[in-house]
C-alpha cells in the first residue's frame, strides 16, 4: 500500500488517478475532496477527523502512532511512502518502519534545490542553460540587472 503523506489534501487532487495499487492518503485537514477520494475506493486518514492537531510536514505525520500502527500492520514488502518533499528525517522514520520510500534520496533533492550547484553541474556536462543571478534579498535592483545584462 502506498501511503501518500500530504499535510494539505489540495496538493493531492488528481494524484491517485493512475495509481493501480492500494493507497492511503494521510492528511491534516478536513476538505470536501476527502469524500471524493473515499468514493473512488481509497483510504483516507484525516488527522482533524481523528481529533488530532494538524501537522504541516510529512515527517510529523510519520511520527504519529495512528499512522505508524497502520503502516506496521502491513507486510514489509507492502509498506511504501510517498510525499512531495523528502527529508533526512523522513528517511530515518521510514527506515524505522521498514518502509520503502518511492522517491529519490534527500541528498539528491538537496543538491537540485541548490540552483547554483545544479546549474553548474548541468553546464559542466554540456546541457544548455540560461544565465541567472543569485543574490541576497534586497541586494539587486532592476537598473543594475538591466545594465549588467544590457537590456
Amino acid at each position: 500500500m502506498i501511503f501518500f503523506l500530504l499535510p494539505e489534501i489540495r496538493y493531492g487532487i488528481g494524484l491517485l488517478e493512475h495509481v493501480e495499487e492500494p493507497a492511503c492518503i494521510v492528511t491534516s485537514h478536513k476538505h470536501e475532496a476527502l469524500g471524493i477520494i473515499r468514493d473512488q475506493g481509497y483510504e483516507v486518514i484525516c488527522l482533524e477527523e481523528e481529533g488530532l492537531a494538524p501537522v504541516y510536514q510529512a515527517p510529523q505525520m510519520l511520527e504519529l502512532e495512528l499512522v505508524r500502527s497502520k503502516i506496521m500492520q502491513l507486510p514489509f514488502s507492502e509498506r511504501k511512502i510517498l510525499t512531495f518533499k523528502i527529508s533526512p528525517r523522513l528517511e530515518v522514520l521510514a527506515r524505522s518502519l521498514q518502509a520503502t520510500i518511492l522517491m529519490p534520496p534527500s541528498e539528491l533533492n538537496r543538491f537540485w534545490e541548490n540552483k547554483d550547484k545544479g546549474m553548474a553541474e548541468l553546464t559542466a556536462i554540456g546541457v544548455p542553460t540560461k544565465p541567472s543571478v543569485s543574490a541576497a534579498f534586497g541586494s539587486l535592483s532592476y537598473q543594475s540587472l538591466a545594465k549588467d545584462w544590457q537590456y
